[in-house]
């Protein structure tokens, strides 16, 4: 009876463990970790089981930042990497 509760205990815990990053995905823009419900985009990247293969924007960000897709953070983000560049290396 032991041995079923102990293989329980760490399946559900493997379980956890492997489906963390859907349920608790990291925002792309803040880098904050929420649950899953509170965010507004959510798209599968890779074939990773780790955060890293999902990107998601939480809805707090949507809002502040008025993103209406990934694509809009996407290019927003492209822009910033290459206005730090030019700064870094032109000024």
């Amino acid at each position: 009876m032991l041995r079923l509760v102990v293989f329980l205990a760490a399946g559900a815990l493997a379980a956890l463990w492997l489906f963390s990053p859907e349920w608790f995905p990291r925002c792309a823009c803040c880098k904050k970790i929420k649950p899953r419900r509170r965010f507004q985009y959510h798209l599968p990247r890779s074939m990773r089981l780790t955060r890293k293969g999902n990107e998601s924007l939480c809805q707090a960000c949507c809002e502040e930042h008025q993103f209406h897709s990934l694509a809009e953070f996407r290019k927003k983000q492209e822009i910033e990497k290459r206005m730090e560049y030019k700064v870094k290396w032109f000024l």
